[in-house]
């Protein structure tokens, strides 16, 4: 998926507009960061930093599932020619071991406050808008490194981005403070929600772990089941990543409904959520619709 590309003009022009038009397209990508990331949401967050001033391309598309990506020769090429490599860390890449120069690699979520689980460090950070600032530095801070002509302009763009995140954590914390605590609760898909969790106050109960890939059991549905019965949870959210057969088995096993898709491991163009803060914003606005409605 090409987040930004070059694009020359046909021969068909007169040939005094095709070669100024050729020399303006290469002084171009002479300024260009070539970059390729391993999801949408880091090639979102890369292209709002640096601009004007960079080729992006992300491994995984949009509504694609991140933790069963393996890269194909093809992706293997666009990895040893990218000046950067911007990945999430925290082990959900693990592949990104093959590649050979570890120093154009940058781990977009260091500084996170980790949360651990059943021996893993949950990588989803940028599903909790606290942790935007993070990401945002990290990678103006790997822009300024590689072209430091351009920092000021990289730090100007992350300054502005990073205000539309605080404006959006204060508007939607004051909104979530004032839920009753007992509707603040709900099952997703698999664990990709435990930022959010801790940041808003929230208990979400996965069907899966934090990898999309483990299976689900009769035992772990009966689990579920009782669980809802017993904790009186209303709200059930399917994402965008997933298929939604535990969530029809639930709703029919139980008073509880689907509140609504959430975005989780990838940008999705189906629901028009293709940036990072359409996708926040999406998903704080489905989740407090979903709790604030709930009886």
């Amino acid at each position: 998926m090409e987040i930004r590309s070059i694009k020359t003009p046909g021969f068909i022009k007169s040939l005094f507009i095709a070669l100024l038009t050729l020399s303006v397209s290469f002084e171009s990508k002479a300024e260009d960061i070539n970059i390729v990331t391993t999801n949408t949401i880091l090639a979102d967050i890369t292209s709002e930093v640096t601009g004007k001033h960079a080729v992006i391309y992300s491994l995984v598309g949009y509504d694609e599932e991140v933790h069963a990506f393996n890269p194909k020769p093809s992706d293997l090429k666009k990895l040893k020619e990218a000046d950067i490599i911007i990945a999430n860390g925290k082990n959900l890449e693990g592949w990104l071991s093959r590649i050979d120069d570890k120093n154009k690699i940058v781990e977009a979520s260091k500084g996170i406050k980790s949360i651990k689980k059943d021996g893993y460090e949950d990588p989803h950070g940028w599903n909790s808008p606290y942790n935007a600032n993070i990401y945002i530095d990290n990678i103006a801070y790997a822009a300024c490194a590689k072209i430091p002509a351009y920092c000021n302009e990289f730090k100007d763009n992350a300054n502005k981005y990073k205000q539309t995140f605080n404006e959006l954590t204060i508007k939607y914390k004051q909104l979530y403070d004032a839920l009753p605590q007992e509707n603040k609760k709900a099952i997703t898909a698999h664990d990709a929600f435990g930022y959010l969790a801790r940041d808003f106050e929230i208990t979400f109960i996965p069907i899966k772990g934090v990898n999309e890939e483990t299976e689900i059991s009769a035992q772990i549905l009966a689990q579920i089941i009782k669980q809802i019965r017993e904790s009186g949870i209303k709200v059930i959210f399917i994402e965008n990543i997933s298929n939604t057969h535990f969530a029809e088995q639930l709703t029919k096993e139980t008073s509880a409904t689907i509140g609504g898709e959430l975005i989780s491991d990838s940008l999705s163009k189906k629901n028009s959520v293709d940036t990072y803060y359409k996708m926040v914003d999406y998903n704080l606005k489905t989740v407090y619709e979903a709790f604030s409605s709930a009886k």
